[in-house]
């Protein structure tokens, strides 16, 4: 493997996998990540997506919105 961005912007259309993509990501850096979704919607696609792609225990996955904030164990 090579080197790896640090960081990085996804900018794909609706429908091309920008989901995926970043959960990939996800699973090549394996570092804490933090996603920024403009939607309560898509904070829980990512959720349910990371959840279904990835070995990631789901009590890592923290949630803060206008709905729901997820208790940080701080690990």
């Amino acid at each position: 493997m090579g080197d790896y961005a640090k960081s990085g912007l996804i900018v794909l259309p609706c429908g091309a996998g920008k989901t995926l993509v970043g959960v990939i990501c996800l699973c090549l850096i394996k570092s804490s990540t933090i996603i920024i979704c403009d939607s309560n919607v898509s904070v829980e696609q990512w959720k349910r997506e990371i959840e279904n792609y990835t070995t990631i225990d789901s009590r890592k996955i923290i949630r803060i919105t206008g709905f729901v904030k997820d208790k940080w164990n701080g690990e």
